[in-house]
């Protein structure tokens, strides 16, 4: 039995066979009553979302915060080499 993977990756390379291997094609295709249609980029449109806990949002957000304060203190370090260059 194949797997949710195999099975993508299967259905992907059919329709890239459908649209000539022009994977534009198969971005812009135009066939919705296609049973494969949803599926054609290789990925599973009903997927569910992974829901996150309130702590995990928290790290995310500290660590998006850390990471802006960062960039922030390099870019000041940047200009102030500038001026005393």
């Amino acid at each position: 039995m194949s797997t949710k993977r195999e099975l993508l990756h299967i259905i992907k390379a059919k329709c890239l066979d459908c649209s000539c291997y022009q994977l534009e094609e198969v971005r812009q295709c135009t066939d919705k009553n296609c049973e494969l249609y949803p599926y054609r980029l290789g990925k599973d449109p009903f997927k569910k979302q992974k829901e996150i806990t309130e702590k995990q949002l928290k790290v995310r957000q500290a660590f998006t915060e850390k990471a802006r304060e960062r960039a922030e203190e390099a870019q000041n370090k940047k200009k102030a080499n500038r001026i005393f260059s």
